[in-house]
């Protein structure tokens, strides 16, 4: 620990629940990316995702690997290069995630409209840029961004930390005519795989997914199209093994 050497004796307990927390990364890691060269391949897509680096460990990873290969959700051959990794089951992944989602872990959220107004710039489009100048890690979640969705009167933005843009003079507070909805987490499941649309980062469809397959019966609904889309991106086409 003080000489911030790699610990060589990491704990082999086995992860309580895979699908929730930092674990499930690595199983949305396995549906943006069906196949891996390596374990050392997905501990390096979680710490260069575009969304920052998840944190997930090389033990992590292997200990959820393992629970999945138990469970028949993906397969392992070896090689001369190492051990490859292949999800066969991402239909049934990613219905598990959904049955075990937990909303990411908040801390403070504030309600309230940017300080700047424009006409050729909508709300969104100023408060990502007041985070991105303040070097908050942010990711705006709306639903339109995938699927068809009315919006809500204040689009839900998660951001790293409220306090360099409130201190920056970016957003001012308003609960009753609100545009936008900050939402301060450091949890990276609100970060992972998000996706640049319109030069602002929208959140992962996954986790968008996840969000409305345990929500409203009419947000279940919606995100029909929504899983379809993941599972088209996972290559899903080719019959899953039962």
């Amino acid at each position: 620990v003080k000489t911030g050497a790699e610990n060589q004796y990491p704990s082999s307990a086995p992860i309580k629940n895979i699908y929730r927390g930092r674990s499930s990364l690595v199983c949305r890691a396995l549906l943006l990316r069906p196949e891996y060269p390596s374990v050392g391949a997905i501990v390096e897509a979680l710490r260069n995702d575009i969304g920052g680096d998840t944190g997930v460990t090389q033990a992590t990873v292997s200990k959820v690997l393992k629970s999945l290969e138990e469970e028949l959700l993906i397969t392992r051959s070896g090689g001369s290069q190492g051990t490859s990794i292949s999800l066969k089951q991402p239909g049934e992944l990613l219905d598990r995630l959904a049955q075990e989602y937990v909303p990411p872990r908040t801390s403070q959220t504030l309600r309230g409209n940017p300080t700047e107004q424009s006409a050729a710039r909508t709300p969104i489009a100023i408060l990502a840029d007041a985070a991105r100048k303040a070097g908050v890690r942010y990711a705006v979640d709306t639903v339109m961004s995938y699927a068809p969705f009315p919006g809500a009167e204040d689009t839900p933005i998660y951001v790293e930390s409220l306090a360099p843009i409130v201190d920056a003079g970016a957003v001012r507070e308003n609960d009753r005519f609100a545009t936008v909805r900050l939402i301060a987490t450091s949890d990276p499941t609100a970060y992972f795989d998000t996706r640049v649309v319109g030069g602002v980062c929208r959140v992962s469809p996954i986790q968008v997914y996840l969000e409305l397959a345990n929500g409203t019966k009419r947000e279940r609904d919606i995100s029909g199209s929504i899983r379809s889309r993941i599972l088209a991106e996972a290559g899903a086409n080719a019959p899953e093994m039962k």
